[in-house]
């Protein structure tokens, strides 16, 4: 949904946000409305714009409760720990025209 978050940033040619509800373990991909004169979110269109939730065991943290991607190919700089009952993984955005860089959480 990062991926994808980005991609739509750059070829709709408007800012998207992918929100996340750490307490509920919920989160969901908006886009700009343009509609809008101050910046407001909507629900992206299609099932990526769904609200999701994590499956029953796993929770997350993270440094933002949202990352923007911007047209330009930016997003901003997101850490997102996922734990399971066995480990978990830490999820990193860098900024402009980064993949999405995952890691075991015991590395």
């Amino acid at each position: 949904l990062i991926n994808y978050g980005q991609e739509k940033a750059i070829l709709d040619r408007k800012s998207f946000k992918l929100m996340f509800d750490f307490k509920s373990g919920r989160y969901q991909l908006l886009e700009l409305d343009p509609s809008s004169e101050e910046p407001t979110y909507r629900k992206a269109a299609g099932r990526f714009g769904n609200v999701h939730a994590l499956p029953k065991g796993i929770t997350f943290t993270g440094s933002k409760d949202a990352i923007l991607f911007y047209p330009d190919g930016r997003c901003d700089e997101v850490k997102i720990d996922i734990r399971t009952r066995d480990g978990g993984y830490s999820i990193t955005t860098k900024g402009f025209g980064s993949l999405v860089e995952i890691k075991d959480l015991k590395e």
